[in-house]
C-alpha cells in the first residue's frame, strides 16, 4: 500500500511539473510560437495511464505516434512557407 501511494505521489508531482513547465515569463515571444504543440503533447502525456514500475515512460508507441505527427506538421509548414525550407532539408 505504501508503494502505491509513493507511486501516486511521484505521478502527481510529474503531472504538475509538466503542466507548468511551459509557463515561463522569460522565454522570448519568438520562442513561444511552438508552445501550443508542446502543451498538446504534455496534455496527452498527462492522460496516459500509470505504468508499472520499471516500464518505459512514455510508451514507445506514444513516442512513435507523436514523432510521426510532428513530422507531418513540419512537412506541412515547410510546404506552406517555402522560404523556411531554403536552409533546411525535410527528412
Amino acid at each position: 500500500m505504501i508503494r502505491i501511494r509513493t507511486l501516486q505521489r511521484k505521478h502527481a508531482f510529474f503531472r504538475n511539473l509538466l503542466a507548468h513547465s511551459l509557463d515561463r515569463w522569460y522565454i522570448p515571444r519568438e520562442q513561444q510560437v511552438g508552445r501550443s504543440v508542446y502543451q498538446s503533447i504534455i496534455a496527452k502525456l498527462m492522460d496516459l495511464p500509470a505504468v508499472q514500475e520499471g516500464s518505459p515512460f512514455p510508451p514507445s508507441s506514444f513516442v512513435a505516434q507523436e514523432v510521426a505527427t510532428l513530422h507531418q506538421k513540419r512537412v506541412a509548414l515547410m510546404q506552406s512557407q517555402p522560404s523556411l525550407s531554403l536552409n533546411s532539408e525535410i527528412g
